[in-house]
C-alpha cells in the first residue's frame, strides 16, 4: 500500500505521548462493546496510520477533518474491495 500525502499532515501528529485514557484512538477502541469490534477497528486504525506513514500512537484523530477523511477513504477504495474498504 502506498502512502498518502496530505498537505497538512503535520497537524495530524501528536507531538507528545498522551496517557492511554486520553488518547482518542484508545478511548474509542475501549468504548466498543465486543472484542471482535475492537480487533477489527484496531486493525483498521493501523492500516490508516500506515497509509499516513505514522504509528497509531502518533495520530491526532481528533484533528481529522472532512478533507482528510475523504482523501483517506478515496485511497482505501483504490486499495481494497468495497466490503473491507467500508469497514474503515
Amino acid at each position: 500500500m502506498g502512502h498518502l500525502e496530505l498537505t497538512d499532515s503535520a497537524n495530524l501528529i501528536l507531538h507528545e505521548r498522551l496517557p492511554i485514557d486520553r488518547h482518542p484512538v484508545a478511548v474509542y477502541l475501549v468504548s466498543l462493546r465486543s472484542e471482535g469490534s475492537r480487533r477489527v477497528q484496531a486493525s483498521a486504525h493501523k492500516s490508516i496510520t500506515k497509509l499516513l506513514d505514522m504509528d497509531v500512537e502518533e495520530l491526532a484523530g481528533h484533528r481529522l477533518r472532512y478533507q482528510h477523511v475523504a482523501a483517506i477513504a478515496g485511497k482505501l477504495a483504490d486499495e481494497y474491495s468495497p466490503a473491507p474498504a467500508n469497514r474503515f
